[in-house]
C-alpha cells in the first residue's frame, strides 16, 4: 500500500519551503517517498537520530528500518547517560526516612 500525492503543477511547489511535521516516523517516511517522484531526492530530519536521504533508491521498508535502528541507537545512548542519575534517584527514593 502506497502514499501517492498529487499537485497541479509541481513547478509551483517549492520543496526548500516545505515542512512537513509529524510524531509517526513511518508517516514522514512515507510522505518522503510520495514527493520523491514529484521533486526528485529529498533529505528528512529526524533530530537527534539524523538526516535521511530520500531518492527512491531504496524501498519505503529498508528506509524505515534504517532510521528505526538509529532512533534505537539514540534511545540506547540516553539510557546510558541517564543510568548514573537514575541509580541515585533510586538510592535516594530507597534510604530509610528518619523518625
Amino acid at each position: 500500500m502506497g502514499l501517492d500525492i498529487r499537485v497541479a503543477d509541481p513547478r509551483a511547489v517549492d520543496p526548500a519551503k516545505m515542512i512537513v511535521e509529524g510524531r509517526q516516523t513511518e508517516n514522514a517516511v512515507n510522505v518522503a517517498h510520495a514527493l520523491v517522484g514529484l521533486f526528485g531526492p529529498l533529505a528528512v530530519d529526524f533530530g537527534e537520530a539524523g538526516w535521511l536521504v530520500v531518492d527512491g533508491t531504496r524501498p519505503v521498508a529498508a528506509l524505515r528500518m534504517e532510521i528505526s535502528d538509529r532512533l534505537l541507537k539514540v534511545q540506547k545512548e540516553m539510557e546510558q547517560r541517564l543510568g548514573p542519575m537514575t541509580d541515585l534517584f533510586n538510592d535516594l527514593f530507597n534510604r530509610k526516612k528518619p523518625r
